[in-house]
């Protein structure tokens, strides 16, 4: 058996790992007249979200996150400003959810 095969039975066989999660941020200013908005476009405020660490781009200012959007149950994967995401901290997750 190859170091990929048994790496890849090794994970399935695990219920849970470790993963970087953060919450929408509740309310920002957004625009000239500095309106107050709460959440964002995607997700709504407190949402929490899983943060996919393999893109960072333009050093970490966006991130790829997953999570539940407003108004839908299936969960989406999108790129989003890191400014959106607060509370960030280290959980239990399992790969069930997704």
């Amino acid at each position: 058996m190859t170091a990929a095969k048994e790496e890849e039975s090794a994970l399935q066989e695990r219920e849970w790992q470790w993963c970087l999660v953060g919450n929408i941020v509740g309310g920002h200013l957004y625009g000239e007249n500095k309106e107050l908005r709460r959440g964002n476009k995607q997700f709504r405020p407190n949402a929490k979200v899983f943060v996919n660490l393999v893109y960072g781009g333009m050093g970490h200012e966006s991130i790829l996150v997953i999570g539940l959007p407003r108004g839908s149950g299936k969960y989406i994967e999108i790129v989003i400003a890191r400014k959106y995401v607060e509370n960030f901290r280290v959980q239990k997750c399992s790969s069930r959810p997704f």
